[in-house]
């Protein structure tokens, strides 16, 4: 299994953690909605965002990305949970 590129660059690991603060007292849903009164608040932390970015090891995103994959006949693995189904009907059996 591949590990995807970077995807969350933007906020280094203070901004990410008052954000992971912030979002138990404000929810990002409410009522099946985004929230209002968060504002643009990952955009502002974005602002003041630093390099310094929080990577797990390859080993603990080896671990992570292994959680979701399944492996089908000849040893192949679908990584994401919703081809499972797909994989189900279109799979030799």
């Amino acid at each position: 299994m591949q590990r995807p590129a970077d995807q969350n660059l933007s906020l280094d690991v203070h901004t990410l953690e008052f954000l992971r603060r912030f979002n138990a007292h404000l929810p990002v849903f409410t009522d099946n909605a985004i929230d209002p009164d968060r504002g643009d608040i990952a955009e502002a932390l974005a602002g003041i965002s630093s390099a310094e970015h929080l990577k797990p090891s390859r080993q603990a995103a080896a671990a992570f990305m292994n959680q979701f994959a399944i492996e089908c006949r000849g040893g192949t693995q679908i990584p994401v949970p919703s081809e499972r189904s797909v994989v189900r009907e279109r799979a030799p059996r």
